[in-house]
């Protein structure tokens, strides 16, 4: 399913394993100098398919998803997972999103500044419950490893044109279907004025990203 809206306001973004400070590699923070408005568009798939490795076969099965956060004036579209139109001479920055202790969690703007917070007070004091340790905020993923990439388009003039955040949870982690990891999504993304795209059930087979 691909739904679109805005974001308002927009000034602050953490990707990341919630327990996870400013100086870890695997996670994305961006921080911008001014609030704006800006539009999303995000794409989430049901996986079920078997795949074959040395000789086994093996089922993977979970959700796909590919959100685009990008400037009012931006001309680029998300087509697919991980599929992407972008204006030519863009300069792209892959940040790989790691997983330590089984969560994973995004979040903007005061969202963004909770989940900073937290990795502040989970790095403060090791005693902590079960409870703390989870936070709500975060998605259990039930495994570490990846989630998956945030790429962050930038113009000539070093200015941010897009964000995209592409990624997969198996069929262990808490969210489930479709409406669960969008309402998660919408919440974490402060998304507004959420609106089912007209080509929400197209299937697009293109490269993984072009110059317009």
């Amino acid at each position: 399913m691909k739904f679109e809206g805005k974001i308002k306001n927009f000034n602050k973004i953490v990707v990341s394993d919630p327990h996870y400070l400013q100086n870890v590699w695997c996670r994305y923070e961006k921080n911008f100098d001014k609030s704006e408005d800006w539009k999303v568009i995000f794409l989430i798939k049901e996986v079920d398919e078997m795949e074959e490795e040395d000789g086994l076969e093996f089922n993977i099965k979970g959700l796909d998803f590919s959100i685009l956060i990008k400037r009012e004036k931006s001309t680029s579209n998300l087509l697919d997972i991980g599929k992407y139109t972008h204006f030519e001479g863009m300069k792209m920055n892959n940040t790989e999103i790691g997983i330590d202790t089984a969560q994973v969690c995004m979040g903007i703007n005061e969202k963004a500044t909770e989940i900073n917070e937290f990795a502040k007070r989970i790095n403060n004091n090791k005693n902590v419950s079960s409870t703390l340790y989870n936070p709500p905020f975060a998605i259990q993923t039930a495994c570490d490893g990846k989630l998956g990439t945030v790429t962050e388009g930038t113009t000539k003039k070093d200015e941010t044109d897009f964000i995209l955040i592409t990624g997969f949870f198996d069929e262990f982690a808490d969210v489930n279907t479709v409406d669960e990891l969008k309402d998660y999504i919408v919440q974490q993304l402060k998304i507004e004025d959420l609106e089912l795209c007209k080509d929400a059930f197209e299937v697009k087979h293109n490269d993984i990203d072009y110059n317009i």
